[in-house]
């Protein structure tokens, strides 16, 4: 076993699951139509969009990696060694579950460093301005791929999507180290309040 090989393998595993967080979130999280592809992912996602503090739960998280992780690596397995195959799996799950920590954290807390704070943009920004764009919810990559970027800008959003965490300033905008970036908007009324 070549320990570099093996690691290469598990960056190519979380890689892999940057590609399938966006596919997922931009084909089955926003599908329209037909009715017959609105899956519970899509019904999950939707709820998300519009409440302000739901997320699927962990358990249906967690069923999803017990799922994926056996399947991915009985399709790797005979592409190449035993080893390759587990670390390839193990990036592809440990991505998954680094995914879904992070984009709680945009949604629950203050970013920690520069990149948080423009993830969270780039998120909210398919949030609350267009949800055709900004896909990507750990990396824009995909979305400068497929043409799916869009930098945010001032962010507004309804009032009735202020999240916990949010500290306002006087003049209605949030308080965040790295820009005035956001500012609520007067009316909830907005036709842009469904998205993620």
């Amino acid at each position: 076993m070549s320990l570099f090989q093996s690691f290469m393998f598990f960056i190519l595993g979380a890689f892999l699951w940057t590609f399938t967080e966006y596919v997922l979130h931009r084909f089955l999280g926003h599908v329209k139509k037909p009715v017959l592809v609105r899956t519970r992912f899509h019904k999950e996602h939707t709820k998300h969009h519009l409440i302000r503090d739901y997320f699927a739960s962990s358990w249906d998280k967690l069923l999803m990696l017990v799922i994926i992780s056996p399947l991915l690596f009985s399709l790797s397995y005979p592409l190449t060694s035993f080893w390759n195959a587990l670390f390839f799996t193990l990036g592809f799950a440990l991505m998954y579950l680094t995914y879904e920590v992070v984009h709680l954290r945009l949604h629950i807390a203050a970013p920690i460093h520069f990149y948080a704070s423009r993830m969270r943009a780039h998120h909210f920004y398919h949030h609350f301005v267009d949800e055709k764009m900004n896909h990507g919810v750990t990396t824009p990559f995909w979305d400068k791929v497929f043409g799916t970027y869009h930098a945010p800008g001032i962010i507004t959003y309804p009032s009735k999507f202020r999240l916990s965490w949010i500290e306002q300033s006087p003049t209605g905008r949030f308080q965040d180290p790295w820009g005035q970036r956001y500012q609520q908007r007067e009316s909830n009324s907005d036709n842009n309040s469904l998205h993620s």
